[in-house]
C-alpha cells in the first residue's frame, strides 16, 4: 500500500475514534464508593470522621479510629443503566444494563501499645469498575450503489469494554498533639482493560430484482479495534487534620501516579471494497496492524482536597463539606503504537501510530456535602450529595487532518445522592445504605449513522454510511446497595 493511502487510512481511523464516544478509560474521578460510613456521607470526609476509609480520603484521619479494627465491606448489589438515543441513526437506541455483586473494601488497622500516637492501616479495595456490552444491527432496502436497483443494506455495530482498578497499600498517621495529626499513605494501583469495537457494512443487490445487464456485486466497509492492556502504578497521599471545639479541618494532597510497568496488545483494521467513485482513497484497501507488548498506561493527576466538619453543640448531628481540585493532564498516549516494551524483543515487527490511543483532561473541582444524625444510642443516620464532573478534554480540532485515536466516554457529569444507617454493638458496627447516581448529556455525536448513506463522503473519507449527526442523547442511572461491617478488638 502506498504511503499516501496509509496516511489517509490513519486519518479515517482517527475520525472514527473521535466519533465513537464509547467507554474506554473511565474519566470520572469521584465515581468511587467504598461502602463505609464515608460512602454514606458521599465522601465529604476530608475534614474528619472518614473512618476506615481515611487511608484514601485523608491519611491523617487514621488516628481518629478508636480501636484496632478489621473491616470487610461489600457492594452487595449494584445496578447501572445507560442509554444512548439514536446512537446509530434511524431512531435506533443502544442501552447497557450492568449488574454486579462484588467485594469492595478490606482493611486492617493496627495501633502500637508502646506509642499510641502512631496508627497504621492496611487496605485493599476496588477503586473503579466499568463494564459495557452493546450490539445492534440494521437491515433495510435501498438503492445506493446503483440507482434503480433494489439493494440490501446491512449495518452492524458492536462494542464492549471491561475496566477495573484495584488498589492496595498502607498508611500511617501520627498525632503531634491532641488537636493536630499528620498522615501519609502509599498505594499500588493495578488497572486492567479489555476494549473491543467493530463496525461492518454490506450493500448487495437483491437477487430476484437484479437486471441481467448488471453483474452481482458486494460493497463493504468495516472498522475493527481490539485492545487488552494492564498498567501497574504507584502513588501517594499526604494529609493534615486539625480540630478545635466544634470544628474539624482537613487537607489532603494526592501525588501524581508513577508508572511501574504495563503493556497492551492491540489490533486495528480498516477496510473497504467495491466502492465506486471514491475520490479520497483507492476503491479497495485493507489496512491492518497488530502490536504486542505495546507501552500502555493510565495516568492519575495531582489533586488537593479540603474539608471541614461542624459538630452541633448537642453532639447529636454533624455537617460535612469537602472539595477537591484535580489538575489537568496534558495530552499523552495511553497506548503508544510506536513503542514495544517486550523484555526479550519477541515481537520485533515494526508498528506505527495507527495503534496509538490518546487522552487529555482539563482541571476540575468536585464538591461533596454530608449530614450525620444520632438516632439512638447505637444508631446513626448518614446522608450525602456529591458532584462527579467529567474532565475529558477534546484533543483533535480537526481529526481528518490530525492523526491519532482517543478513548472517550460521552462527557457527561454525574451526581450522587447517598443515605443509610450504621448500627453499633460493643466494638462491632454494621452498615446498610443506598446510593442513587444520575447523569445526562445531550447532543453528542452518533456512534455511527447507518441511515441516509452516501457512496463516498470526500470530507470525511467514510464510505456507504451517513454523516454522523450531533443528536445522540446520553442518560445514566445507577442504584447501589451497600452492606458492611467492622470488628474492633
Amino acid at each position: 500500500m502506498s504511503t499516501t493511502i496509509n496516511i489517509r487510512v490513519l486519518f479515517i481511523s482517527a475520525l472514527l475514534s473521535v466519533f465513537l464516544n464509547s467507554t474506554g478509560q473511565p474519566e470520572s474521578y469521584w465515581s468511587v464508593s467504598f461502602n463505609t460510613d464515608a460512602s454514606l456521607l458521599s465522601g465529604a470526609v476530608v475534614g474528619g470522621n472518614s473512618g476506615i476509609a481515611s487511608i484514601y480520603y485523608n491519611p491523617a484521619g487514621i488516628s481518629e479510629i478508636e480501636d484496632k479494627q478489621f473491616a470487610l465491606n461489600a457492594n452487595l448489589f449494584s445496578l447501572e443503566y445507560s442509554n444512548y438515543s439514536n446512537a446509530i441513526g434511524g431512531g435506533n437506541d443502544l442501552s447497557n444494563l450492568a449488574f454486579r455483586v462484588q467485594p469492595r473494601f478490606v482493611s486492617y488497622l493496627y495501633r502500637s501499645k508502646k506509642d499510641t500516637a502512631i496508627s497504621i492501616q492496611f487496605a485493599i479495595f476496588n477503586r473503579n469498575i466499568s463494564k459495557m456490552d452493546m450490539y445492534k444491527s440494521v437491515d433495510y432496502t435501498t438503492s445506493l450503489i446503483n440507482e434503480g436497483v433494489s439493494e440490501n443494506y446491512f449495518g452492524n455495530f458492536d462494542i464492549a469494554s471491561d475496566y477495573t482498578d484495584y488498589w492496595g497499600g498502607a498508611g500511617v498517621s501520627y498525632e503531634l498533639s491532641p488537636t493536630f495529626s499528620i498522615g501519609a499513605s502509599l498505594f499500588f494501583s493495578v488497572k486492567n482493560m479489555t476494549y473491543f469495537k467493530s463496525i461492518s457494512i454490506l450493500v448487495n443487490p437483491l437477487f430476484d430484482q437484479l437486471p441481467d445487464s448488471i453483474p452481482y456485486y458486494e460493497s463493504t466497509w468495516s472498522s475493527y479495534q481490539k485492545l487488552v492492556m494492564y498498567d501497574v502504578r504507584m502513588l501517594g497521599k499526604i494529609g493534615f487534620r486539625y480540630h478545635t471545639g466544634n470544628w474539624s479541618y482537613g487537607l489532603s494532597f494526592t501525588i501524581p501516579s508513577i508508572r511501574l510497568f504495563g503493556n497492551g496488545d492491540v489490533k486495528k483494521i480498516v477496510s473497504q471494497a467495491n466502492i465506486p467513485g471514491n475520490n479520497l482513497l483507492d476503491d479497495d484497501y485493507n489496512y491492518h496492524e497488530v502490536g504486542n507488548y505495546m507501552l500502555a498506561q493510565f495516568k492519575d493527576p495531582f489533586s488537593a482536597a479540603f474539608g471541614v466538619v461542624y459538630i452541633r453543640p448537642s453532639k447529636r448531628s454533624r455537617y460535612y463539606f469537602s472539595a477537591e481540585y484535580f489538575n489537568k493532564i496534558d495530552k499523552y498516549k495511553t497506548v503508544d503504537g510506536t513503542k514495544n516494551v517486550s523484555p526479550d524483543d519477541a515481537y520485533p515487527i515494526p508498528t506505527t501510530d495507527f495503534l496509538s490511543y490518546y487522552y487529555a483532561a482539563r482541571a476540575i473541582v468536585n464538591i461533596a456535602l454530608g449530614y450525620q444524625i444520632k438516632i439512638s444510642e447505637n444508631t446513626e443516620g448518614l446522608f450525602g450529595f456529591r458532584t462527579n464532573f467529567n474532565p475529558r478534554k477534546e484533543i483533535f480540532d480537526n481529526p481528518v487532518l490530525q492523526g491519532g485515536s482517543e478513548f472517550s466516554v460521552v462527557p457527561a457529569n454525574q451526581y450522587y445522592i447517598t443515605g443509610g444507617t450504621t448500627f453499633k454493638y460493643k466494638k462491632t458496627s454494621f452498615l446498610v445504605g443506598l446510593q442513587l447516581a444520575v447523569g445526562n448529556k445531550r447532543d453528542n455525536a452518533q456512534f455511527v449513522n447507518f441511515y441516509n448513506p452516501v457512496v463516498s463522503d470526500p470530507e470525511t473519507g467514510l464510505s456507504i454510511q451517513g454523516k454522523r449527526d450531533y443528536n445522540m442523547d446520553y442518560t445514566f442511572i445507577g442504584v447501589s446497595l451497600f452492606l458492611g461491617f467492622s470488628i474492633g478488638y
